[in-house]
């Protein structure tokens, strides 16, 4: 009797791992931020977003790349695209505090900024709600001498539409370019060129929101890293943690992303990798953001990325987010 009832419990135990399995199975895949081992998967693992209109899914690529993609039709009603700043006296905090106080349903980090500055700097346009609170920058100093650049930005025109181009300054007027200088040029309004003289450059009208980066990732479709030309940071070559933002103009989408890098569970990618990438989602255009440490996803006040391998996020001044529009 002792025999059969010992028996029977590991059979009930048996039976019971083999019902649980399926659950736990599916749960690891769900919450498998933090744990030791991750599954390599080509299947999207969705996020609920809680609105129509907006899609939020992960997802871990052969390599291993851990990735956070978000989809926006932009024809959705009652949402609309904004960039938001740090409110903090420092000019920077975490992008989980400053989306929750903009009330952001997702969020990314956008902005390079001034490390060392306080309160920070951001280096690029930033336009937020129709106020231009940071100018494209002019020049950069390479090699002890400035020279010109025009750097890529996103922006949204009065009518709504998104655009992402190569951006310059002359004056009070913002002119888009339709590529990039080959950053050997003297400053703009000083000795070089000025935008208007280039080329099939466009004045750009009134803008409501604008997010200064770089670099471009892709043109009408095309992979178009254009470091060199817009005198970025080392490193094309090498994989990091990043982040984009990219556009399909045949669908009316954008798209928020996130790649995580540096740790084993995900190692990052060039900016060939990301255009590719970003490519393969269905972007026509698409801008590389500030990464590394900086690169966060946000959606509904958490954390959804791994930064760096764990859940510190680095202090960063700005990011572009969707929101609920006013009633």
């Amino acid at each position: 009797m002792r025999f059969l009832r010992s028996h029977l419990v590991r059979v009930v135990a048996c039976l019971a791992i083999l019902v649980a399995a399926p659950f736990v199975a599916a749960q690891d895949v769900a919450t498998s931020r933090g744990t030791a081992t991750r599954p390599t998967t080509t299947e999207w693992r969705r996020l609920p977003s809680g609105v129509d209109g907006l899609e939020v899914a992960q997802k871990t690529l052969p390599g291993p790349n851990e990735v956070v993609v978000a989809w926006l039709d932009l024809s959705a009603k009652g949402l609309e695209v904004r960039s938001f700043h740090s409110k903090d006296a420092k000019g920077k905090e975490t992008l989980r505090a400053s989306a929750r106080a903009a009330d952001a349903l997702i969020a990314v980090n956008t902005h390079f900024f001034d490390m060392e500055t306080i309160p920070t700097p951001v280096l690029g346009w930033e336009v937020e709600r129709g106020v231009e609170r940071a100018k494209p920058l002019l020049s950069v100093v390479r090699g002890k001498k400035p020279v010109a650049v025009s750097r890529s930005a996103l922006w949204i025109e009065e009518s709504g539409k998104t655009r992402i181009g190569w951006v310059a300054q002359q004056g009070d007027d913002r002119w888009s370019l339709p590529k990039p200088l080959d950053g050997k040029a003297p400053p703009w309004n000083a000795d070089g060129p000025k935008p208007s003289d280039v080329a099939g450059a466009k004045k750009i009208g009134r803008v409501k929101e604008a997010v200064g980066a770089g670099p471009m990732l892709l043109r009408d479709g095309k992979a178009t890293a254009t470091r060199d030309e817009e005198r970025m940071f080392e490193g094309k070559d090498v994989r990091h943690p990043r982040t984009a933002l990219g556009v399909d103009t045949r669908t009316g989408k954008m798209l928020w992303v996130v790649v995580d890098g540096r740790h084993p569970g995900s190692v990052g990618m060039t900016l060939a990798e990301l255009a590719d990438f970003m490519k393969e989602l269905g972007c026509t255009d698409a801008l590389n953001c500030d990464g590394g440490g900086s690169s966060t996803f946000i959606l509904n006040g958490a954390l959804v990325n791994r930064p760096l391998g764990g859940t510190t996020m680095r202090a960063v001044p700005t990011g572009l987010g969707v929101f609920r529009k006013a009633s």
